[in-house]
């Protein structure tokens, strides 16, 4: 009997990218539950931090410090992801992960004051899953397409692990602080499934190689070849993509106090029934670009659909 594998390369090219497209897409949606369920809380019993003329509330803080993390995790995956070999990829998303959710249970555990300090060591490994994921499927002729499924996942997988999140808290009496921990334990059995499913994506085929390029670990010489030849477009790229993550994440983080302020603080399907209007929108737009085959056009669209935004 062929391995499943093996069936998807010797199936129609639709069947390998609708299989890949779900693989990523559940993992990756099963990492938000690690990193975003714990915003559905208000932790409102925390005493907060004088800051200035400022007070920033304990979710301010929390909040911040998962964000310094995961910021940090970006900079430290520019080697660890690169430099990984295909082999590895499944266990590194697995053990990140991990770290992620045994941190939850510091959090949990820890006094007040020294929460923060588990809430940034969540954060610091999960920065680097969207690189291991996206490993998986790019380079190839429709990771266009393959890479449109996956973007949803930061709105809907986000509005689930919140809705989960409050869910636990409102209707099953979980307490705020053990919240993020017992979100990740429901997730666990999905998640291993998800990476095996990323482990039976087949590699590229030769025109997938032609139409694009084929994935390669990099050393640390091409990775500053790399670098001095792209300093000014990438320095450019990765100032506009933080502060658009700034400008995301507020909404995203603080989703929980604006609906609230908007009369809808007792439903907590609130948070995945808005995503998931999102994130079809965003699938539909981004699903689109495959229709352009030219490398340096389609992402030069995709600067200005930005900049329509």
């Amino acid at each position: 009997m062929q391995s499943i594998k093996n069936q998807l390369a010797n199936s129609k090219p639709w069947v390998t990218v609708l299989f890949a497209s779900l693989a990523t897409f559940f993992t990756y949606s099963c990492m938000y539950a690690y990193r975003k369920a714990f915003t559905s809380g208000s932790f409102a019993d925390a005493p907060g931090l004088a800051f200035f003329d400022k007070e920033l509330t304990f979710k301010t803080i929390i909040v911040i410090s998962q964000l310094l993390g995961y910021t940090l995790s970006k900079f430290l995956g520019i080697k660890i992801i690169s430099e990984a070999s295909n082999a590895k990829r499944q266990r590194m998303i697995l053990m990140i992960i991990g770290i992620a959710w045994v941190s939850l249970i510091g959090f949990a555990l820890a006094p007040v004051p020294y929460k923060p300090i588990f809430m940034f060591l969540n954060g610091l490994p999960l920065g680097m899953v969207w690189g291991l994921v996206f490993s998986f499927i790019e380079g190839r002729k429709f990771t266009e397409m393959m890479g449109a499924a996956l973007c949803t996942s930061f709105a809907l997988a986000s509005g689930f692990a919140k809705t989960v999140g409050s869910a636990m808290v409102d209707n099953y009496g979980i307490g705020e602080y053990w919240m993020p921990f017992a979100t990740g334990a429901l997730y666990f059995i999905p998640l291993v499934i998800a990476v095996w499913m990323l482990g039976q994506i087949p590699p590229p085929t030769p025109e997938d190689i032609a139409a694009r390029m084929e994935r390669l670990p990099m050393t640390k010489a091409q990775r500053r070849q790399v670098f001095r030849q792209f300093a000014p477009g990438l320095v450019l790229l990765i100032v506009t993509y933080v502060l658009l993550s700034a400008f995301r994440d507020y909404r995203d983080n603080f989703q929980k106090e604006i609906f609230v302020q908007m009369g809808f603080d007792k439903k907590p399907a609130i948070f995945a029934q808005t995503e998931s209007i999102v994130s079809f929108g965003v699938l539909a737009i981004l699903a689109m670009f495959v229709f352009i085959s030219d490398n340096k056009r389609a992402f030069f669209t995709n600067k200005w659909i930005i900049v329509g935004g």
